[in-house]
């Protein structure tokens, strides 16, 4: 998962995953053994790599939903942006009172 993670922090498209797992194979990395549960469940696809960041963005943005939730206040500014694979985006920025300190989230939407 943080090899997934990795990917989308870093902008790095999901089409290198299994690049990325087979060089931490080549330089040793024993977990990276534990994706290959059976001949045909490698986990290593974009596909798989896909699934996981939809994963993670959903856990994130239920995160996000409730501190908005929970914060008295808060303020929104949407824009448009388009990703490096020229995708158009839709982005929330959100500005929030969390245990009376201000707090900056932006949430982006891909449609």
């Amino acid at each position: 998962m943080r090899a997934i993670y990795w990917l989308a922090k870093e902008d790095i498209a999901t089409v290198k995953y299994d690049s990325l797992l087979n060089f931490l194979d080549e330089v040793g990395l024993e977990s990276v053994k534990n994706l290959r549960v059976g001949g045909n469940a490698t986990y290593q696809s974009h596909q798989s790599a896909e699934g996981m960041q939809d994963a993670i963005a959903t856990v994130l943005k239920s995160n996000i939903d409730k501190l908005v939730e929970a914060s008295p206040f808060f303020s929104l500014l949407i824009d448009e942006s388009t990703d490096v694979s020229n995708h158009e985006n839709l982005v929330v920025y959100v500005k929030l009172l969390k245990e009376f300190k201000p707090e900056f989230l932006a949430c982006t939407v891909t449609q």
